[in-house]
């Protein structure tokens, strides 16, 4: 639960039709009784079933989406950095407590969606924030919203510590048998899938909690309705323009049957991939930043930083399959095979992601253009023609290409990894390596369980697990270190008096504010 998520999968809640009024009930439930009784007894297995093919699919869609998933997490951690550094000098010191009140909402529940015209959680946390509470009540409010959540060792703990466990097992069993080609590729493997470790990390350093149920209780509203509810339009509802949306728009939504919410709150997280956009959004809409013109250079992303964040993405995405095929690279027989090759399109394929994904959010979507009637008789009638038409064309090509390198990217990793557990890279023709594809007649395969170069090979091994294991210890370690600055920096906001400047606060703080003033 520390990667947001909006939607599971699960069974439909059966529906019993009523019996018609000329037959009698008994005689219905005669006539259902062993179809009835199947599906009870069914029940548990099928439930059961979703359960393991909603974590399978999760996991999945992890491994598909972690470069838009960890970039959209560092560009919510940036402008989370740079709306309180706004609050906390001059800047933030001249607006009014209701402007400053709505950006620190913002910054603690800028991940919840705006699901509908009649839930909208940006003006009703406003609203139960500002209405009918004095100064005291309001700071008690927003420090609640913080210290609701849990922790981030109780986050991110579990699976920081199973993966080093792991890996410090496999050195070990390493160090101990030296030879042992299956505990290195294992190792590779590992070092391929902590990739879900740094998204884990990264969205449980994050300040806006995961769990709206708090923001839910806050403003003491009624839940929205779920997507199992959304029904067909009725004719009342055709006639006044309140049309339920179609099947394709549900579709791209999330919102069918067999995909339940997994909060009964009024408000719903965003997955993690739009998180960022979604607080940019936030920033944008409310009133804070509409009328005070003060707030937009403060508050923006330049250049230079969406580079830094662009660049760390691609440290945290390519560097474990990138390990992983080094490992598989020097596994004897050393050279560029079947198992390093997988590695390595996998990381081609999620850099291609990740930069599709920054390129799909830098140019204008196709519902805000203006289609033009024709060509024209003018100049310039035919230029917007050329104009909407070749960027329309951009669209779908960009779209087409990201959506078949999610394909590629799902086919790689998951496919390796199978082939991997039941064997197939165990085969003698897998241990052929690149070069000797097309002279399979001449290849060798080495027979040998244990030799020399496969002694000499386990150092690097054994190097590689332990980098491997560091980084995600020092990767811990900086979410953790974010998380508690980041903290501190918005209970000083909210305790201090809005009329003076805040000062104080941590020496590491300041070094680190002073360090992002300067470059970003």
């Amino acid at each position: 639960m520390s990667i947001p998520r909006r939607k599971m999968l699960t069974l439909p809640a059966p529906r019993i039709p009523h019996p018609p009024r000329a037959v009698s009930p008994s005689v219905t439930r005669g006539r259902t009784a062993w179809l009835t009784d199947i599906l009870r007894k069914l029940a548990p297995v099928l439930r059961l079933c979703a359960i393991m093919f909603d974590s399978v699919g999760w996991i999945a869609l992890i491994l598909v989406f972690a470069g838009p998933m960890m970039l959209s997490g560092l560009y919510e951690a940036v402008l989370d950095w740079k709306i309180l550094s706004a609050l906390k000098n001059e800047t933030g010191s001249r607006l009014p407590e209701d402007a400053v009140i709505e950006l620190l909402a913002t910054v603690v529940a800028g991940n919840l969606q705006h699901r509908t015209h009649e839930v909208q959680p940006q003006a009703e946390m406003k609203e139960a924030l500002l209405n009918n509470a004095n100064a005291e009540a309001q700071r008690t409010r927003l420090l609640g919203l913080v210290d609701s959540q849990m922790g981030y060792g109780a986050i991110v703990g579990a699976p920081v510590v199973f993966y080093l466990g792991a890996f410090v097992y496999t050195i070990l069993d390493l160090s101990n048998e030296p030879s042992d080609q299956d505990a290195a590729i294992s190792l590779a493997f590992g070092v391929e899938w902590m990739i879900l470790v740094h998204v884990a990390i990264i969205g449980s350093c994050l300040l806006a909690t995961n769990n709206p149920s708090t923001a839910s209780v806050l403003v003491g509203r009624q839940p929205s309705p779920s997507s199992q509810s959304i029904t067909r339009s009725t004719t009342t509802q055709n006639l006044a323009g309140h049309l339920q949306p179609g099947l394709w728009q549900r579709l791209l939504g999330g919102d069918l049957t067999i995909l339940a919410d997994i909060y009964n709150t009024r408000y719903q997280p965003v997955t993690m991939w739009s998180r960022g956009r979604n607080k940019r959004q936030w920033v944008n809409d409310s009133t804070a930043f509409l009328n005070h013109q003060s707030l937009s250079k403060p508050l923006k992303i330049g250049w230079r930083a969406r580079m830094l964040i662009f660049l760390a993405t691609c440290v945290l995405i390519n560097l474990p399959p990138v390990a992983g095929a080094v490992v598989a690279w020097r596994t004897p027989p050393i050279g560029w095979g079947c198992r390093s090759l997988s590695f390595v399109c996998y990381a081609a394929s999620e850099l291609l992601i990740t930069a599709l994904f920054m390129l799909m959010h830098g140019i204008r979507p196709p519902d805000e253009l203006v289609k033009p009637t024709g060509p024209g008789k003018t100049s310039a009638g035919a230029l917007d023609w050329l104009r909407y038409h070749g960027h329309m064309s951009s669209c779908i090509a960009v779209y087409i290409l990201y959506a078949l390198s999610c394909i590629g990217c799902l086919f790689v990793v998951l496919g390796s990894t199978l082939m991997q557990v039941v064997g197939v890279y165990r085969n003698c023709f897998s241990y052929v390596n690149a070069p000797e594809w097309y002279h399979l007649g001449s290849a060798t395969v080495q027979v040998a369980t244990d030799t020399q170069e496969q002694r000499n090979s386990s150092h690097n091994w054994i190097v590689f697990g332990g980098t491997a294991t560091a980084f995600m210890g020092v990767c811990c370690f900086v979410g953790w270190w974010y998380q508690m600055v980041i903290r501190e920096r918005y209970k000083d906001v909210v305790k201090s008096d809005p009329d003076l400047d805040v000062e104080g606060g941590l020496d590491v703080e300041a070094s680190a504010a002073a360090w992002l003033q300067e470059y970003w």
